[in-house]
């Protein structure tokens, strides 16, 4: 997220893919004369197998995770992003000098959204500032949705220049070599992770094609 590319502490938080995960359990609506609905039968068994590919999926993720954050304290990844985000930059105010406000508007949320994020000690006596701490991340964290959607246009033109996209694939690979170092399983993860996204895509479409014939 760009706010936080601008934040040093946000730097190190790592986009991660969003699911939908599909629950639920076909009831035999549709069933005649006490019979088993065999599409019934199939669209709770494909359910059921991809909630379990989530459930493995969101374990994966999570290490990877772990593992991708240290790497962005490695000083050879911090210096690499350091010369990617000096170089986006440029070429975004280059490009258009006005974005050079929506840039430290980011920056500005990505601090604020740094500072609201830390831990609220949950007792009685503050259950009032926990949920006043809550309210607040929720306004920045929208804020700075808000701030992203109108970058991303300045960014996605600015990664068409070859010194920025050269930029970004180093950093990209110094990620990698320190999260093996980190980890020498991290690569079989990440590995791993597509292979279920795969399987899941695959389940997905079985499923819309059974509930399309419904």
């Amino acid at each position: 997220m760009i706010a936080r590319k601008f934040s040093s502490r946000a730097r190190r938080r790592v986009s991660t893919l969003l699911w939908a995960m599909i629950l639920g359990f076909v009831t035999g609506a549709g069933c005649t004369g006490g019979q088993p609905d065999p599409e019934a039968e199939r669209l709770a068994s494909l359910r059921t197998e991809r909630a379990e590919l989530r459930r493995q999926f969101s374990a994966v993720q999570d290490g990877i995770r772990r593992t991708q954050a240290a790497a962005l304290d490695d000083p050879g990844v911090r210096a690499a992003q350091e010369s990617f985000y000096e170089l986006l930059t440029a070429s975004i105010v280059e490009s258009d000098p006005a974005a050079a406000g929506l840039l430290e508007r980011a920056r500005q949320i990505g601090a604020d959204l740094d500072r609201v994020s830390g831990p609220v000690l949950t007792t009685p006596e503050r259950a009032d500032e926990a949920v006043a701490s809550a309210s607040e991340r929720e306004a920045v964290a929208n804020e700075l949705a808000a701030a992203e959607m109108a970058l991303r246009p300045h960014i996605d033109r600015a990664m068409q220049d070859p010194e920025v996209s050269t930029a970004f694939a180093a950093l990209q690979d110094s990620v990698q070599v320190a999260m093996e170092r980190i980890d020498p399983n991290s690569a079989a993860a990440v590995a791993r992770l597509k292979q279920i996204a795969e399987q899941m895509r695959g389940l997905d479409g079985q499923i819309a094609r059974l509930e399309g014939d419904r």
